[in-house]
């Protein structure tokens, strides 16, 4: 009987310990995932943009129940615009793609802590809950029919301090993803 004890009050002990930290793992992978999908539906962007020889776009919204993207292509031959997305001339071919779930709580977002350096090859500061679409003056990522993309970043958080850039460098259309280290260093995953 004291034996049962002992292992269960060691098991306990353990639990205390290591739940946290668990919570912590499952944070960054739930904010890795949704990372890597929004590299991969980027990716998916140009590569419709260069197999139909049309302009293609991922278009963001920020909405109250969870921020998401939609991919749509160019319907009027004049590029992926605002008003032809709202008006149905840019269809809409893929999605709406939630950024992250209701239990991750991955959305877009820059954190609430002090200034962020921003992601390389940008330079300054993100201001704390500053837009976290970064792509000019407005909130769609365009890839052209050969390839070549609006250059920008979009930041994802996980609401615990965790952070991630996906960046995409406009003549190349290369993507990238970069993670804010707790040494407060960006590192390209």
């Amino acid at each position: 009987m004291v034996e049962a004890v002992v292992t269960l009050s060691l098991l306990a002990l353990f639990l205390a310990i290591s739940l946290p930290a668990l919570g912590g793992l499952l944070c960054r992978r739930a904010l890795d995932a949704a990372a890597a999908r929004l590299a991969g539906a980027m990716a998916m962007t140009r590569q419709e943009a260069i197999a139909r020889g049309r302009y293609a776009g991922l278009v963001f919204k920020r909405a109250q129940g969870g921020d998401w993207y939609a991919i749509h292509i160019d319907g009027g031959r004049r590029g992926i615009r605002t008003s032809e997305v709202a008006s149905g001339v840019d269809p809409r071919i893929h999605g709406p793609i939630p950024v992250g779930t209701s239990e991750d709580g991955v959305q877009l977002g820059i954190p609430l802590q002090p200034p962020i350096r921003c992601v390389p090859p940008s330079t300054g500061v993100l201001p704390p809950g500053g837009d976290p679409i970064r792509l000019g003056s407005s909130d769609i990522l365009s890839f052209s029919p050969i390839g070549e993309s609006t250059s920008g970043s979009i930041y994802l958080t996980d609401g615990h301090g965790g952070l991630r850039a996906v960046v995409v460098y406009g003549r190349s259309g290369r993507i990238r993803v970069w993670e804010w280290t707790p040494d407060m260093n960006w590192r390209r995953q």
